[in-house]
């Protein structure tokens, strides 16, 4: 419990409180309510500490999805990319957890600047480094209904996180249906 307050107020700097969340982390302590608050926290570090540490929980795929959903669009790339590493860490997923990493799977940004491309082309790597641990649930997002919600570019990159066979094969079904006959990323 004490653990708990420590890691809720707000008066204590931001060193303090990511320590605390690492120990309750070290004894399996999870608290629904204050991973909720932790993940909303204007301190960029300790939302990414509080989804880091998601993995060390038992969560089911839907849970971690549902919690994830906010920090998954967050402004901090840090943020974002732990999302990511998580997905990867926890070897269980959803079709919710599949489309939050479809979603980082978007087309790059010109160049390799910080703070935009850079960043961008990492979340991509990330997340289908990530689905690699999912094919099977990959190729059921794939050819559900859930899929018609994202860009055909997102699902060809994530599809490339398939085995080789269903890879081809999701492209050319992918391909048939786009509107982008101009896709040109190799």
């Amino acid at each position: 419990k004490d653990l708990i307050l420590l890691v809720s107020d707000t008066n204590q700097d931001e060193i303090t409180r990511i320590l605390a969340l690492w120990s309750l982390e070290g004894i399996k302590h999870y608290d629904a309510k204050l991973m909720r608050a932790l993940l909303a926290t204007q301190s960029d570090n300790l939302r990414r500490e509080a989804v880091r540490s998601l993995q060390s929980f038992s969560l089911s795929a839907d849970l971690l999805a549902n919690l994830l959903q906010g920090p998954s669009k967050d402004n901090n790339p840090m943020v974002r990319s732990q999302v990511l590493r998580t997905l990867d860490a926890v070897h269980t997923a959803s079709a919710e957890t599949i489309g939050l990493l479809v979603a980082a799977c978007n087309p790059p940004l010109g160049g390799n600047s910080m703070g935009g491309a850079y960043e961008r082309n990492f979340e991509r790597y990330l997340a289908r480094k990530a689905l690699e641990n999912y094919p099977k649930e990959l190729l059921c997002f794939v050819k559900s209904s859930k899929s018609s919600q994202y860009n055909t570019s997102n699902l060809i990159w994530a599809s490339q996180a398939l085995p080789k066979e269903e890879r081809e094969q999701v492209f050319v079904d992918l391909w048939k249906k786009s509107d982008q006959k101009d896709l040109d990323e190799p």
